[in-house]
């Protein structure tokens, strides 16, 4: 698993071990500002999210065939990020830092802040809950399905830090702090649903935080529910929390609903930054249903889509993948041919892309092949296309679905196609417009 990255202070080092003249001032400073890393730079962002499948080194070369086609399997691991992924990258790490900017940890409002948080459960009363002195920021980002975006939200919430850390004071109090906490869109809609999987998280999350899986469960009912839910998040310091997977298949207006509704004023309690990631679909439904959503795109709304393969990145990536065979030797440039061939048969996909470098290195591996042949090519072409036959579907359609656009150029009205409905999750937001969002 990568590691998360270093703080200026140990997570696991008490203030103890400092000197006192240090430790007022870390403490007058506010202490979770002082260890956790400022906004890196744009180079440093893209190193930071760079995973490579397989590294190649002399002894992963000389490795046996089965040995070889088990390494080769982590190429589906492969991520290179995009210039915007980078700088979403670095803005989250300054809306971690934002979020605990509000209020200091060790403050006397802060301790009245988890009273009343603690008051609000006993009683079963949302409004004892306090409310935070800036509303928490909201950013909005729509994947298209297959774009690798949702290994964008793995790999930066894994660097940024993704479950509870410690910080202590002494030898029996610490602040508790969670840089980024990721909970899954229920797959029924429903807000219960996802207070269970808040919950299902926390516990997964706060390691030797014992304290925290137990506090305000007993009193934990249904209807106090969202109230523990807020407090939580509070009391452990969550920096940002991702709420991932709405679909069009997952999101149902009227269930749904009560789920935005929360996130709103679960913003609005404790300041915690949301990063919302759905698809287009969803976001066309969103846009009609009041202020949750210019509160969660207040800090950004941006869309990760397929690659454009005659794009410089495409070719990068490409290259990148290429060169963990462990048959032949590194290339300075992709074979015509052979980007082509990855052109085609993925679309721009950077899922199926690492799909479809594994199935070539392992086919690599079997045939013995010392170079990427037209033959080993053909072979893996044949087989990949096979495999991944919706996007093959998906891109049929989006190739009719242009195509029509461009005969009908100049005229009024969209292009209306069957099945439209079925793929939406796969079309960027300008396409569903373009479709008149009916498809």
């Amino acid at each position: 698993m990568t590691e998360e990255p270093a703080m200026t202070m140990s997570s696991s080092t008490s203030l103890r071990m400092v000197s006192t003249g240090e430790r007022r001032e870390i403490l007058r400073a506010n202490p979770l500002l002082q260890i956790y890393p400022t906004r890196p730079t744009a180079g440093e962002a893209e190193a930071e999210l760079r995973e490579r499948g397989v590294e190649v080194t002399k002894e992963t070369r000389s490795l046996s065939g089965t040995e070889k086609v088990g390494l080769l399997n982590r190429i589906d691991m492969h991520f290179d990020a995009t210039p915007l992924e980078q700088a979403l990258h670095c803005d989250f790490y300054d809306a971690v830092r934002i979020t605990w900017a509000k209020i200091n940890p060790l403050s006397p409002e802060n301790v009245a802040r988890f009273r009343s948080f603690g008051d609000a459960i006993k009683a079963g009363n949302p409004q004892l809950m306090p409310v935070a002195t800036r509303k928490g920021t909201g950013y909005l980002l729509r994947c298209v399905a297959q774009s690798g975006g949702l290994r964008f939200i793995e790999r930066t919430t894994q660097i940024l830090g993704s479950s509870m850390r410690t910080l202590p004071l002494d030898d029996e109090n610490f602040i508790p702090f969670w840089p980024t906490m990721v909970v899954h869109w229920p797959a029924c809609g429903t807000l219960d649903q996802f207070e269970a999987n808040f919950v299902s998280v926390f516990d997964g999350g706060a390691g030797n935080g014992q304290y925290f899986r137990t506090v305000f469960r007993a009193t934990a009912k249904r209807a106090t529910r969202p109230i523990y839910v807020t407090a939580l998040a509070a009391i452990a310091n969550v920096g940002i929390l991702f709420v991932v997977g709405a679909s069009s298949s997952t999101f149902h207006e009227e269930k749904s609903r009560k789920i935005l509704d929360f996130l709103e004023e679960f913003m609005r309690r404790t300041g915690i930054a949301v990063v919302f990631v759905c698809t287009a679909p969803v976001y066309e439904k969103l846009v009609y249903m009041g202020t949750v959503c210019s509160s969660l795109t207040n800090g950004a709304l941006e869309e990760i889509q397929w690659l454009d393969t005659d794009s410089k990145f495409f070719h990068t990536m490409n290259l990148n993948l290429l060169n963990q065979s462990l048959q032949w030797e590194t290339y300075d440039t992709v074979p015509g041919g052979l980007l082509e061939a990855a052109a085609s048969c993925t679309h721009g996909s950077r899922e199926a892309l690492n799909s479809f470098y594994r199935n070539l290195h392992i086919a690599a591996v079997r045939a013995k092949a010392r170079h990427p042949s037209e033959q080993l090519i053909e072979g893996v072409v044949r087989a990949f296309v096979k495999q991944t036959d919706q996007l093959q579907r998906v891109a049929g359609f989006l190739g009719e679905f242009y195509a029509k656009q461009k005969e009908r150029s100049g005229k009024n009205g969209p292009v209306r196609l069957p099945n439209g409905r079925v793929w939406q999750d796969f079309l960027s937001m300008e396409t569903l417009e373009m479709m008149g969002h009916a498809t």
